[in-house]
Parts: structure tokens; C-alpha cells; sequence
């Protein structure tokens, strides 16, 4: 294949997923301004309430805030690009929740909810208790006493 093919592939890629993003934000706005919904529906941004979606900070409370606040009015919740690490939530019924898919499942992109309960013993840091060590600090992970180390849930 020749390299201009390569890019050409590339370029229909981004413009499909454009696409398809501004369709599924269009189908959501028009879904929050339907007939039942009060005026007041909103789409209101996890970041902009304080979630970071790097992949690092624990966003618990930044999107459960958002979920709550698109309760209080009847809006949506826009979860944009980027890894939010989170332990349980709880969404409200009548709320919208809408990401980014990320149509290239070999590399990142899109919206991702990475769910973790486990914090880090020495510097605090969410951690996936699948791994074996931080990866903040490079502190080996504790496993619970019943579950063995490189299991689904060790």
C-alpha cells in the first residue's frame, strides 16, 4: 500500500468519527430539548465542574457532581476525551450521559470511565488493582488476602 493510501485511510477515519461525534451531540441536544423535557435541560462538562480525565486524578466527585446537578435539571452530562479514573457512581434517572467513543480500539481516544476503588498505600494515587505496582510511585499494589496476584480481581 502505498503511502499516500495510508493517510488517505487515516483522513477517512477522522472525518467518519467527526462525524459520527457531532451526530451523536446533535441527537443528544435534540433528545434534551424534546417535548416533556423542562427548558431548563442542560448539558453541563464533567472538566468544567473539575474533572481532569488524565488518566491519574481520581474524578469520583467532580462526575458524580455533574450527575447531580444534570438531575436538579433534567439535563445531560458531556464526558469528553480523555481517562477518568472513578470509583462508584450513581446516575440519576432521566439524565443523558454522552461521551466520544474511540473508534480505534489500538490506540487511546474517546471517552473512558476506568473504574477503581484501591488507592494507593504510600502516595495516595487511584490504582488499578490488577497491577502489581503504583504506577505513580512504583509501590508494589497490596492484595486482599483472598484473592491471588494476576487473577481478574488481583
Amino acid at each position: 500500500m502505498a503511502e499516500s493510501d495510508k493517510s488517505f485511510l487515516n483522513r477517512r477515519e477522522l472525518a467518519r468519527g467527526a462525524m459520527l461525534g457531532g451526530a451523536s451531540a446533535l441527537l443528544a441536544g435534540a433528545a434534551l430539548a424534546a417535548p416533556g423535557t423542562p427548558a431548563s435541560g442542560e448539558l453541563l462538562d464533567v472538566r468544567k465542574l473539575g474533572a481532569t480525565g488524565d488518566g491519574k486524578t481520581d474524578d469520583t466527585q467532580a462526575i458524580q457532581r455533574a450527575f447531580d446537578a444534570a438531575r436538579e435539571t433534567s439535563g445531560g452530562v458531556f464526558i469528553p476525551p480523555g481517562v477518568y479514573l472513578t470509583q462508584e457512581l450513581h446516575v440519576r434517572p432521566g439524565i443523558a450521559v454522552i461521551g466520544v467513543a474511540a473508534w480505534n480500539y489500538s490506540g487511546p481516544g474517546g471517552s473512558v470511565l476506568q473504574l477503581t476503588g484501591v488507592a494507593c498505600d504510600h502516595c495516595g494515587s487511584p490504582i488499578d488493582p490488577r497491577d502489581a505496582f503504583c504506577r505513580t510511585c512504583g509501590t508494589p499494589v497490596s492484595q486482599p488476602a483472598d484473592t491471588p496476584a494476576g487473577t481478574p480481581n488481583g
